[in-house]
């Protein structure tokens, strides 16, 4: 969900919200926590009724953009036990999830994992919302359909069979086109508001369309809306389109602060300006502070005080008879929170060890539906991707405490001394996209997190030895570039570069968002001036913008270049890197500057592989050249370093993102990280006769770092090469520094292979970094999933809660989230390519 407020950088993959912080009078309130949760909370038990189910005070729903394998039995399992008690305690259940899962489970095979999953849902009393959404959608007739051949095909999943426990509950669109920048904020003309009356029309023309569709084909089905806690008194024209239209049964307001009276008060501002039948469930965030800032979420403070604003604030709106309860941001980051991370810790309320007793009850099954669970099974237990649970507090527990941020040595591995040069990828190069997953306050999750880059996995050869960090501009400046300059210095010490990562298709479409990357890359060049030691300096600037996600924009206006799309995008992709390679060349020359563009650009998207070619902007490209097919990866890779002029090298990137992000042909996800790194030294062998080659980028951290080895078939022995540093090894240094001392080290344990796999994510290069190949199917998956989130303009969200992997995790779900969004517009856009 993305809030206005944060929709310009530090929004994207869902984590949208507004607010201010307050958690001192918490601990107040929680001695009342245990008198009234009892009036709050309890378990189903009736049967499935076959009538619409809209939300009342005593709901809480809960969104969720991915960490669940579908195919896995034991992935669906700890899921839905952490849903009826989450952190252990049944009196905090969840009765509504709102599920991203993708258009690929309406249909075929997946169509029956998911009937499978709901079944499960429904005899657990939870409801289950098909939720996706796109602002894009928004911006022309052709995008519009979107949405309403969605509702068609949830439809008609729901028809499918003659039981109604495995149909969908309900259909969420999360559209938002506040996130559109500058389009939103221009053409008013026609509406009462200051907002692009155009897109406003389209939105609630759409809801109504969907609204149509469901009374005709299933009108057991709600329709809901999200939408920023602020439309109703600034964006009105949508607000009172919803209330005379009355084209959905409720409103999702993301009403995101962790000030309690804040909360409230824009919480009851909604809810006195509803008209007709309309409910509103009200939002409350839990994200990662790479994705909101402090005061919009409670990431900082815990689930504990989460819940005691959520108890205090239920007094004043059960006023309210269109109040209907609560929903919370999101799984990913949530279902990872500790209970009290801020001050003393008050005891844990009674009320929440025991069912809640005005539980709205959605109904139980008797377990004997025809529908069976569909399992996956790895031939090797060791490496299963999903078997642990989510009962235990103490398992998914952050440590809050932050330790220093003064600049450590942080355990130096390397032999040489970082030097100032340009430090361009070569053959020997593994590179890393991070979209999050760290906590740059926190001395554990750093060390656990370069732990792993030089170990993945805990085999040396197979370390990292460049990160592509998205972290927002946020830390830059202030007390966030202390954390940074520390966080670089340490992975310098060890001999891993960072380059600064960031990057939004909407760059392309106009003058004034063009000047963002071009503030980005000079802020960071400030960043780097800002001490006299280059052992804190970002080592590069990496820019994923990607115009192909623009949609019906990208395949239209082609006059003028030489290939069939966008050529005004064209031209404004190739001038924002001219003008940013021109930045770093007079203001520190050291840095790189790379571009990340689909595999398939050398062949169609030609005016910008030509324009790199002969500006010469770049010094490294990253192709997306997602397949788990050894022979296409090599060759497509080839075909892009044949291609090549001048001194511009190529990394090749690969995928491992889960199955609900990318189709099973583009990702490792159902393989393993084994199958993976043999195509990459398979590949190699023939790559390397190339000068052009930088080497390999693995994407991404979040995904990558839970896979299990070997996931399909009898696992081969680990190789012995992965036991022992590579020979091969580009070192970029260690970092000394005079008179401090080294830390005592943080031993984090290892994540288990069989960890429960990460929440899905987009990223384009987000999860989304899908290959040409596949594209329809792609587009037809994915068309709803967000656009992508990055720290900054692209937050990350996503992580996967392992036992063990405490404090790096936790981003890591949140990270997988904003993927999927991300993969959405790229599918799309796939999709038109070929």
């Amino acid at each position: 969900m993305v809030d206005l407020a944060i929709s310009s950088r530090n929004s994207a993959a869902r984590t949208r919200h507004s607010g201010r912080r307050h958690v001192a009078g918490m601990l107040a309130v929680v001695a009342i926590v245990s008198a009234v949760c009892a009036a709050l909370f309890a378990a189903p038990t009736v049967a499935q009724a076959s009538a619409k189910k809209l939300p009342g005070p005593g709901d809480r729903a809960m969104w969720v953009w991915g960490g669940i394998t579908f195919s896995s039995q034991a992935s669906i399992t700890s899921f839905l036990d952490f849903v009826n008690a989450p952190h252990g305690y049944p009196g905090l259940s969840i009765n509504r999830i709102l599920l991203a899962c993708g258009s690929k489970y309406l249909s075929g095979s997946s169509a029956t994992q998911m009937r499978s999953f709901i079944q499960q849902a429904h005899a657990r009393g939870v409801l289950v919302e098909y939720l996706d959404g796109d602002a894009q959608w928004t911006t022309s007739a052709s995008l519009a359909s979107t949405p309403k051949n969605l509702v068609s095909q949830v439809i008609a999943f729901n028809k499918g069979t003659a039981d109604v426990t495995d149909d969908f509950d309900g259909i969420h669109l999360d559209i938002e086109p506040h996130v559109l920048g500058a389009l939103w904020t221009s053409n008013s003309a026609g509406g009462t508001d200051k907002y692009n009356n155009l897109l406003e029309d389209n939105m609630l023309a759409i809801y109504r369309a969907c609204k149509q569709l469901i009374v005709a084909g299933d009108p057991k089905m709600t329709l809901a809306a999200d939408i920023g806690v602020w439309y109703v008194s600034a964006a009105t024209d949508i607000w009172n389109g919803f209330m005379n239209d009355q084209s959905v049964d409720y409103l999702g307001i993301m009403d995101y602060t962790d000030n309690q009276p804040t909360y409230q008060t824009q919480a009851l501002a909604n809810l006195k300006a509803v008209k007709g039948n309309i409910k509103i469930m009200v939002g409350v965030e839990s994200i990662d502070p790479n994705s909101a800032p402090d005061e919009q979420s409670f990431y900082q403070e815990g689930y504990g005080p989460l819940e005691a604003q959520l108890l205090k604030t239920s007094t004043a709106l059960k006023a309210y008879s269109s109040w209907g309860g609560y929903a919370i941001h999101h799984y990913g980051s949530y279902s990872t929170l500790g209970y009290w991370l801020q001050g003393a810790a008050p005891a844990i309320p009674a009320a929440w060890k025991s069912p809640r007793p005005d539980y709205p009850s959605y109904g139980t099954s008797t377990g004997t539906t025809t529908k069976s669970t569909t399992t996956k099974t790895s031939t090797s237990t060791s490496t299963s991707k999903s078997t642990s649970t989510s009962t235990s507090t103490s398992t998914k527990t952050r440590t809050s405490t932050s330790t220093s941020t003064s600049k450590p040595t942080g355990g130096s591995t390397g032999t040489g001394v970082i030097t100032t040069g340009k430090k361009m990828p070569g053959q020997g190069d593994r590179a890393m996209w991070v979209w999050g997953g760290i906590t740059y306050s926190s001395q554990a999750s750093i060390t656990s997190f370069l732990d792993f880059v030089n170990a993945p996995h805990g085999y040396p050869g197979l370390s990292i030895n460049r990160i592509l960090l998205s972290c927002g501009t946020k830390y830059l400046s202030g007390t966030g570039a202390t954390q940074m300059r520390s966080f670089i210095q340490q992975a310098h010490a060890r001999g891993v570069l960072v380059e600064y990562l960031d990057g939004d298709a909407q760059w392309t479409t106009s003058a004034a968002l063009a000047a963002t990357p071009k503030n980005v890359v000079s802020q960071v060049i400030a960043f780097n001036k800002g001490t006299s030691d280059a052992t804190d300096d970002f080592d590069g600037i990496h820019l994923d913008i990607e115009p192909h996600v623009l949609g019906a924009l990208w395949t239209s206006n082609s006059a003028g270049g030489t290939d069939q799309y966008n050529n005004m995008l064209e031209d404004n992709m190739l001038a924002i890197y001219r003008a940013c390679k021109q930045l770093i060349a007079e203001g520190d020359p050291k840095m790189t500057l790379a571009a990340d563009i689909g595999v398939w650009y050398v062949t169609s998207a030609t005016d910008i592989w030509n324009g790199f070619m002969k500006d010469q902007s770049v010094d490294y490209l990253g192709i997306m050249d997602y397949t788990d097919q050894q022979l296409p990866f090599q060759n497509k890779a080839i075909q892009n370093l044949k291609a090549v002029k001048g001194n511009i090298k190529i990394m090749v990137g690969v995928e491992s993102i889960d199955e609900n992000s990318a189709p099973d042909a583009q990702s490792f996800w159902q393989e393993g990280y084994g199958p993976l790194e043999a195509q990459l030294a398979t590949s190699s062998t023939a790559l390397k006769a190339y000068s052009a080659w930088g080497g390999y980028a693995i994407h991404h951290y979040a995904s990558y770092s839970v896979l299990g080895y070997n996931l399909k078939g009898a696992a081969p022995a680990i190789p012995a090469a992965w036991k022992k540093p590579r020979a091969d090894y580009p070192n970029y240094g260690s970092v000394t520094v005079p008179g401090e001392e080294e830390e005592e080290e943080v031993v984090v344990p290892k994540p288990s292979k069989s960890a429960t796999p990460p929440v899905n994510t987009d990223c384009v290069c987000r999860p989304n970094r899908r290959e040409a190949t596949d594209e329809e199917d792609m587009a037809v998956n994915y068309a709803a999933e967000d656009a992508h989130s990055k720290s900054g303009s692209n937050t990350q969200l996503m992580v996967v809660a392992a036992l063990g992997w405490g404090v790096a995790s936790v981003g890591i779900l949140n990270m997988l989230v904003t993927e999927r969004r991300r993969r959405a517009e790229n599918a799309a856009a796939l999709a038109a390519n070929m």
